[in-house]
């Protein structure tokens, strides 16, 4: 068995002398060291290379990226009792008095002395001029409801008719369920 390793060593050791491996350095070579150092530098002037082109990507992925802060979150209020719906942002067409019951509504645009705030609310078909709930506008005419039951609270009563777009033509029978976007004060 000694004798079967033996050669293997015996190449090994000459290849070895022989090969030129630039990372070794022979005291003795002055080109050697001269060639290594070289070697190292350009070595170091690839890495300084690649880690410009990672930050350089890093920018790259960063501006791709928006920041957790330049991300929109919706953002909610809480309208109290008593609070008069408008239909407009100039504020002067009033479509609900006074509301009748405190809800959460999203804000989806807001001005220097107004927030137009949008909320899913309900009406009852009785309450509505087209008779049925199947078309893409409905009028209505009175009560606006947080859901669709005739004993759940009352938003608010309409001062006059208004139109309004259908969110759900197969909604149950009785109800119209339908997208309130309007005003309020600041």
């Amino acid at each position: 068995m000694v004798l079967l390793l033996f050669p293997f060593s015996l190449i090994t050791y000459f290849l070895g002398k022989n090969s030129v491996n630039p990372n070794v350095v022979n005291p003795n070579d002055q080109n050697s060291i001269t060639e290594n150092s070289s070697n190292n530098l350009n070595s170091s002037s690839f890495t300084t290379e690649s880690n410009q082109n990672l930050s350089d990507n890093q920018n790259i992925s960063n501006s791709l990226t928006p920041n957790k802060s330049e991300i929109n979150e919706p953002k909610f209020i809480e309208i109290e009792v008593n609070t008069m719906i408008y239909k407009d942002k100039e504020l002067s067409q009033v479509l609900i008095e006074s509301t009748q019951t405190k809800v959460k509504a999203q804000i989806i645009e807001e001005g220097d002395n107004w927030l137009k705030i949008m909320r899913t609310v309900y009406a009852h078909k009785s309450t509505s001029t087209t008779q049925n709930c199947t078309d893409k506008e409905i009028i209505l005419t009175q009560n606006i409801r947080i859901e669709p039951d005739k004993n759940a609270q009352l938003f608010g009563t309409l001062k006059q008719p208004s139109q309004f777009k259908n969110l759900d033509s197969n909604s149950q029978l009785e109800w119209c369920k339908f997208q309130f976007e309007v005003y309020i004060k600041k």
